[in-house]
């Protein structure tokens, strides 16, 4: 794991130094000098939100909180998306219905018509919706439907109209009931009509039918078949659902297994003994057009390579958007008070995790849907950079060293200078020399180890200084280093937290200090 707030590695990467130094070429020199020098290797003023904010990236970013704390946020979109059609299909089964209306001539003539106007009284009967299932309740339903034909057979050779009313299906546009008419023409045996109806509003108050009206007037008796009927087919085709609000029973969808390797540079690198003070791992859950009514059992997550697993008891309700306008976000967290998220946080960058095993509960009362309505569930880390560590350990390197004339020196060091402004301490154990191909050269340890930069206090920040001795075979490999890798120990204050803010700067220089040889040096 990687944190730059162990900044004096960063500080010393960003800074800049002496490019070639024990370059002692065009100095006038006496034979047997052995003065000392000290050479700037890297210096550095800078403030924790100048050294993070470059390692962000798309995925994790550094962010302040409205205290100006630093935290982490790793971000990870749409882990789960359930359609509205995962909750109920939108769409309908096309239907048929067809029906008799018996023509007979004493019924003109008991009164409820004349020969010069004759008229037909109406005929109700009932239009199943077939597709719906017995626990289903639909109230209220806006649809469309692609073709809606009639067939009417004039078997009474009868002249007239013909009109179908549907008495629960209303016209967005106007409000009233759906009516077509259809026209009978004596002679004419067989009418065919189709028509779009695109925008409806059907009411059934939990009914499965759809009541249908049929008003016949009859204009033209002359060749009238007596005892015949006109026989109707109805058909509809392409019938989709735009909203419906209906009561559903209680179901259940299963979250698959998936997985992902989260990179996350902010967290690379970092070993040793530490752990952040207030991790979270947030579920955000979106929902547009899903009116109902959740409950979430969470996923586990498991880090593979670790062998550790995140999870939660507690189960997350809540309600989704019912209007088809807005997206409404809820959120869930693993935290420190539902999890074990604190020794799950520091195994998380690079490493694959997998996560499912949550379920999704719905329905068991009324709900709205909306074609194409979805829930998408968002993934979130949020570490704020407040931690407690015994020994947060950090390697930086020193590159592009070009040490001249590095066999002259007798006796050297390395000495660190500056002033802490985080409240942590900072210490070098020890010192690594690298080639050019970073060979492993020589191992340095610090001597003096509890030599370190006190952590700042309530007071303000602190100043320190750390000196590394080099011995005769340490100076050998020396000569022949192009890089010096520092290895970084942190500690928090014992019983305290360490809180990084974006303001607290770190000023440092670190110095190579030298005593030197110079009555080998040959003169230009």
């Amino acid at each position: 794991m990687r944190i730059v707030f162990v900044i004096v590695s960063i500080c010393l990467c960003c800074s800049c130094g002496d490019r070639d130094l024990l370059d002692f070429d065009k100095m006038d020199k006496p034979q047997g000098w052995e003065p000392t020098f000290s050479f700037v290797l890297a210096r550095g003023d800078f403030s924790m939100w100048d050294l993070l904010k470059e390692s962000a990236s798309d995925s994790a970013t550094l962010k302040k909180d409205e205290n100006g704390q630093l935290l982490i946020e790793y971000k990870r979109p749409e882990i789960y998306t359930i359609g509205v059609d995962d909750l109920y299909s939108m769409k309908a089964e096309d239907m048929f219905f067809n029906g008799s209306f018996p023509i007979n001539r004493s019924y003109i003539d008991a009164g409820k018509g004349t020969v010069q106007n004759p008229y037909y009284d109406t005929l109700r009967v009932p239009f199943q919706l077939e597709q719906l299932l017995p626990e289903v309740s639909i109230r209220e339903a806006t649809l469309s439907i692609k073709s809606m034909t009639f067939i009417v057979m004039n078997n009474a050779n009868i002249g007239g109209t013909l009109t179908v009313v549907c008495e629960n299906l209303y016209s967005l546009e106007t409000g009233d009931k759906i009516a077509i008419p259809l026209t009978l023409t004596p002679g004419k045996p067989t009418t065919f009509y189709s028509t779009e109806v695109p925008n409806l509003k059907a009411v059934l108050n939990g009914s499965d039918i759809v009541p249908l009206t049929f008003v016949l007037k009859v204009t033209d008796i002359a060749q009238m078949q007596n005892n015949q009927n006109v026989l109707i087919d109805i058909a509809t085709a392409g019938v989709d659902y735009k909203n419906v609000n209906l009561f559903l029973p209680s179901a259940e969808i299963s979250l698959p297994q998936k997985s992902f390797i989260p990179e996350i540079a902010l967290l690379n690198d970092l070993s040793g003994d530490f752990e952040f003070v207030r991790p979270e791992l947030q579920i955000t859950a979106r929902t547009k057009g899903l009116g109902a009514d959740f409950y979430l059992r969470p996923m586990v997550f498991t880090a593979v390579n670790a062998g550790k697993m995140l999870q939660t008891d507690e189960v997350f309700g809540f309600a989704g958007e019912n209007q088809n306008v807005n997206e409404v976000c809820n959120n869930f967290s693993y935290d420190i008070s539902n999890s074990n998220i604190q020794e799950f946080t520091d195994v998380w960058s690079g490493n694959k995790i997998e996560y499912g095993g949550g379920e999704l509960r719905y329905g068991g009362g009324e709900m709205w849907l909306y074609a194409g309505g979805k829930l998408i569930f968002d993934l979130t880390l949020k570490i704020p950079l407040e931690l407690s560590a015994t020994e947060l350990v950090y390697y930086d390197t020193i590159r592009d060293l070009n040490l001249k004339n590095a066999d002259k020196i007798l006796e050297a060091r390395l000495r660190m200078v500056g002033e802490n402004g985080i409240q942590m301490e900072f210490g070098i154990p020890e010192v690594l020399l690298l080639d050019g191909n970073n060979g492993l050269l020589d191992r340095i340890a610090n001597e003096n180890p509890d030599l370190v930069f006190p952590a700042a206090n309530e007071a303000g920040p602190a100043n320190g200084s750390i000196l590394i001795a080099f011995n005769e075979k340490n100076l050998r490999y020396l000569a022949k280093s192009k890089r010096i890798v520092l290895k970084i120990v942190a500690k928090s204050t014992p019983g305290k937290t360490a809180v990084i803010d974006a303001i607290s700067r770190l000023t440092l220089r670190l110095n190579l200090e030298a005593r030197v040889d110079m009555g080998g040096v040959v003169f230009d």
